[in-house]
């Protein structure tokens, strides 16, 4: 990998470089007792990547921000004893910056065009018994995933508003199917391009100071769209919008600051999943001591005992459902004292640094 960076003039600087990569794997997997593998599976990947990209930054009066271009080109090659997979690429990908003031608010634009090549360890050529019902297999068919990201934030006086919104081709996502067997069913795991993803962000903040009060409001909306079609002239779209709200309250007294802080996040899918509702409640008082040297802190978090992960998904006849049922609650005390040494600390580490 190789860049130059070139001043144009005191407003402009150019950016150029190229980039080559080259990876190659092999993998020998031996067969167990309770697989239905061959006794042995050797097989190799390559991959190598080219890319060469051009890029400026600008400072045009109130405008300040950056463009480029990236041109990669990716070749990959998977070989088995009955198995060949051979793909490449060529890929243009734009991105641009800005950022401006229009008169008290301030704005900032972007776009991005990425690609995320899949690692050589889920496109590994394996089969792994887990145990009878579930099998954990990798996935040499595995395409890039392609990904346009547009990005607009906001901001006046205090308020904060941001807007994201991401349509993703063949994104690359943990799967399972299941396999009808004589007397059971198997769960096959493995790593799947979806057909294509759309997800929107909105998201507002707002916070202020009203003397010994200072409140922060959080405010989102997320948009997951999933459309899932791993078998052919099979698709299915999995989506609902996940609500989230988060309120947080600082009581600022001399020597004293009480926290009061309430997050919800509503039932929706994030990604593949659906996620079942939750409400947070954490409390702290803070005291100090001793002109600030002295903190002691009591805390309890978690007091309603609901942050707890539970989510689930269903498609294509599979159902799993996740419930991490484990105690997040929490409460006790800190204690931390500040030492008035830095001054001193200071001059001690110099003169041991000297004396190397």
């Amino acid at each position: 990998m190789a860049d130059v960076t070139t001043p144009i003039n005191e407003k402009i600087t150019l950016q150029i470089g190229g980039q080559y990569d080259y990876l190659q794997n092999r993998n020998v997997l031996s067969n167990n007792t309770h697989s239905t593998m061959e006794e042995k599976r050797d097989s190799q990947s390559k991959e190598s990547i080219f890319a060469l990209y051009a890029g400026m930054m600008f400072h045009l009066g109130k405008f300040n921000g950056n463009i480029g271009l990236r041109y990669e080109k990716g070749n990959y090659l998977f070989q088995a004893k009955e198995r060949r997979e051979d793909f490449s690429s060529n890929q243009l990908l734009p991105y641009f910056s800005v950022a401006f003031p229009i008169k008290n608010t301030s704005h900032s634009l972007s776009y991005k065009y990425s690609t995320i090549r899949p690692s050589l360890g889920l496109l590994g050529n394996y089969s792994y018994y887990l145990n009878r019902y579930n099998i954990q297999e990798g996935n040499p068919s595995l395409r890039p995933q392609l990904t346009h990201s547009f990005d607009y934030s906001l901001i006046w006086r205090s308020l904060y508003f941001s807007a994201n919104y991401q349509y993703i081709q063949d994104p690359i996502l943990p799967l399972s199917q299941v396999v009808w067997n004589e007397d059971h069913r198997t769960v096959r795991s493995s790593w799947y391009n979806l057909k294509k993803q759309h997800n929107l962000t909105l998201l507002l903040n707002y916070n202020t100071v009203v003397g010994w009060y200072r409140p922060s409001l959080t405010l989102a909306y997320m948009f997951n769209v999933n459309y899932l079609e791993l078998e052919p002239q099979k698709e299915e779209c999995l989506f609902r919008p996940l609500p989230f709200v988060n309120l947080q309250n600082t009581f600022s007294f001399p020597s004293i600051d009480i926290k009061f802080n309430y997050q919800f996040t509503g039932k929706g899918y994030s990604r593949i999943f659906l996620i079942q509702p939750q409400h947070i409640l954490n409390l702290s008082l803070q005291k100090t001591f001793y002109e600030n040297r002295l903190t002691i802190t009591f805390y309890w978090n978690d007091i309603l005992r609901q942050a707890v992960d539970k989510y689930s998904t269903s498609y294509q006849g599979l159902i799993f459902t996740q419930n991490e049922d484990q105690d997040r609650s929490r409460f006790g005390v800190k204690i931390n004292y500040r030492l008035k040494t830095t001054k001193k600390q200071q001059i001690q580490s110099t003169e041991q640094l000297q004396r190397l």
